[in-house]
C-alpha cells in the first residue's frame, strides 16, 4: 500500500465564461476546482459563505482544459451566481495527480462530476490532502 501525500496551494479567484477565458489563468499542470459564488460589496471580493462546488478536474494544462470543457452546461445550470475557478498549480505527474483529483472529488461530491463521487477506486493506496491558500469551499486536510 503507497502513501501518497500532496498539498494544494490554491490560487484565484477568476471568474469565467464559456466564451471568455482569462489569460491569466496558468495553462500548466494542475487541480482545479470549478464553484459558484456571490460578489460581495466590496470591490473583488467574494462571500465564501455562497460558495457552491460544482466540479473537480485536473489537467496538464489547466486554461487549455477550460475552454470548451464538456460540464460547461452542468455548470451553467447548477450555478446561482457567477462560476468562479481556482487552480492549484503541481507537478505530481499524471497519475499522482489523477489519485488526488479522485479523492477531492469522493470526499466533496460535486454536483457536476460523475467519476469517483460514489466509489474511491484507488483502494491500495492512501492519498492524504492538505489544502492551502485559497481553499474555501475545501476543507483543510482529506484523506482517502
Amino acid at each position: 500500500m503507497a502513501v501518497i501525500s500532496a498539498t494544494l496551494d490554491w490560487d484565484g479567484v477568476w471568474v469565467i465564461k464559456e466564451d471568455e477565458i482569462p489569460s491569466n489563468i496558468p495553462d500548466e499542470e494542475g487541480i482545479y476546482m470549478v464553484h459558484s459564488g456571490k460578489r460581495s460589496d466590496e470591490p473583488n471580493k467574494w462571500v465564501p459563505s455562497s460558495y457552491e462546488l460544482l466540479y473537480i478536474g485536473e489537467a496538464e494544462e489547466v486554461r487549455s482544459r477550460i475552454a470548451g470543457h464538456e460540464k460547461w452546461s452542468c455548470w451553467k445550470r447548477n450555478c446561482k451566481n457567477h462560476i468562479l475557478l481556482k487552480v492549484a498549480r503541481c507537478r505530481f505527474g499524471t497519475t499522482k495527480r489523477q489519485k488526488v483529483e479522485c479523492c477531492l472529488i469522493y470526499k466533496t461530491k460535486p454536483t457536476c462530476n460523475d467519476e469517483c463521487k460514489d466509489d474511491f477506486p484507488h483502494k491500495n493506496d492512501t492519498i492524504q490532502i492538505t489544502n492551502t491558500g485559497m481553499i474555501s469551499p475545501l476543507k483543510d486536510n482529506y484523506t482517502c
